[in-house]
């Protein structure tokens, strides 16, 4: 079975109600990801990791234009290494990134599952 087909089964099976409820939690786009990611208790970190990735990115870039205008090949290798030293913390602060915004996405749907649950024990007290 896809999972088209199994969601399609799911939002018959809700009410009216609950379908409106849980259409509302769909999955969000990259971009809205990544603006959310600035909405959480982790807000501050998000703030100093973009601003940390955006550092090295320069520094990296400063770097490489350097490593090319060097004239001689022992300080185009300092330079190399330069960026080498600067590109690891940029590659390690977008994972770090990344994987937060994972996590949040993951939260969101334990959540959708926890009201779901609640939902389906309230019915079966009424019923």
């Amino acid at each position: 079975m896809k999972p088209d087909d199994l969601d399609r089964k799911i939002q018959h099976a809700l009410s009216a109600e609950d379908a409106e409820l849980f259409g509302e939690g769909g999955e969000m786009a990259m971009f809205e990801m990544m603006i959310g990611s600035f909405k959480s208790r982790t807000r501050g970190w998000m703030i100093y990791a973009m601003v940390m990735t955006t550092v090295f990115t320069v520094i990296m870039f400063y770097c490489i234009y350097r490593a090319f205008t060097a004239p001689e090949n022992d300080v185009r290798i300092l330079w190399c290494l330069g960026v080498l030293f600067a590109g690891i913390p940029t590659g390690m602060l977008k994972l770090w990134w990344f994987m937060q915004m994972d996590k949040h996405n993951v939260l969101r749907e334990i959540k959708r599952v926890e009201l779901q649950i609640a939902t389906l024990a309230s019915r079966m007290k009424q019923g």
